[in-house]
C-alpha cells in the first residue's frame, strides 16, 4: 500500500510517518501543501491520504475535491485541530473517510489506520455497489451521519478535555489563518472552481507538464 502524508508542518509529516512506517506501507511521500499534494496524489496514486486543513497554496477542502474528483478510490484522512473541527466535518461530507483531531496519539493514528483498511472496498463489493445504486446511496448516507456524529462527538470529548481549542505554532509554521466558508474554497463558490496556479519556485511546477 502507498501513502501520502500532508502537512505543513514538518513535524507533524514526521510524526506521521514514523507510527505508519512499516505498517502495511512499502511507499510513503510527504507534501508540505495542497497544491503540491494534488500534483503528487496524481503521479502517484496512494491508497491512503492524510490531509491537513489549513495550509499554503491550497487549503485542504480545495485539494480533497480536486483529489477525488481525479480519483475517488483513495481513503482520505483529515488530521486537523480543534479549531478546524467544523470544516473537517464538512470534508467529510465531501468525501473524506476518516477524522482525526490535533493534538493526535499514537494511538489514535493506528485507530484511524485500522478503519481506513476496514472501510476500503473490495472488488466484490464494487461489483454489488454498480449492481444496487439506490440501496447503496441510502447505505452512504447512512453512513455518512454516522462518521459525522462520531467526528463531532470526537471534537467535543476533545474540547472538553484540552485546555485550549487553539492550534499550537508548531503545527502551522506557515500561520494559522481561519478555514474557508463552508461552501467556498479560497473564497470562490465550490460551484464555480478557479484555475490553481504554482506559485514561481514551487516544487509542483517542476512536476506539472
Amino acid at each position: 500500500m502507498k501513502l501520502l502524508i500532508v502537512d505543513d508542518s514538518a513535524l507533524v509529516r514526521r510524526s506521521i510517518e514514523n507510527v505508519y512506517r512499516g505498517a502495511k506501507f512499502t511507499d510513503i511521500r510527504t507534501a508540505s501543501d495542497g497544491l503540491l499534494a494534488v500534483t503528487l496524489y496524481k503521479e502517484f496514486a496512494p491508497d491512503v491520504v492524510t490531509l491537513d486543513i489549513t495550509m499554503p497554496y491550497m487549503d485542504g477542502l480545495a485539494a480533497l475535491s480536486e483529489m477525488l474528483e481525479f480519483n475517488n478510490q483513495s481513503q482520505i484522512l483529515i488530521i486537523s485541530a480543534l479549531a478546524d473541527h467544523h470544516t473537517a466535518i464538512e470534508a467529510l461530507k465531501r468525501g473524506a473517510t476518516q477524522f482525526i483531531c490535533k493534538p493526535f496519539t499514537d494511538e489514535d493514528l493506528k485507530e484511524a489506520l485500522e478503519d481506513l483498511i476496514l472501510s476500503r472496498p473490495s472488488s466484490d463489493n464494487q461489483t454489488q455497489d454498480k449492481e444496487q445504486n439506490g440501496t447503496n446511496e441510502r447505505s452512504a448516507n447512512k453512513q455518512l451521519l454516522e462518521k459525522t456524529r462520531i467526528a463531532s462527538s470526537k471534537v467535543k470529548e476533545k474540547m472538553t478535555t484540552s485546555h485550549t481549542v487553539h492550534p499550537a505554532p508548531e503545527d502551522y509554521p506557515s500561520g494559522y489563518v481561519a478555514p474557508p466558508s463552508i461552501g467556498q474554497v479560497n473564497g470562490t463558490p465550490m460551484s464555480q472552481p478557479q484555475p490553481i496556479h504554482p506559485p514561481k519556485g514551487h516544487p509542483s511546477s517542476s512536476i506539472i507538464s
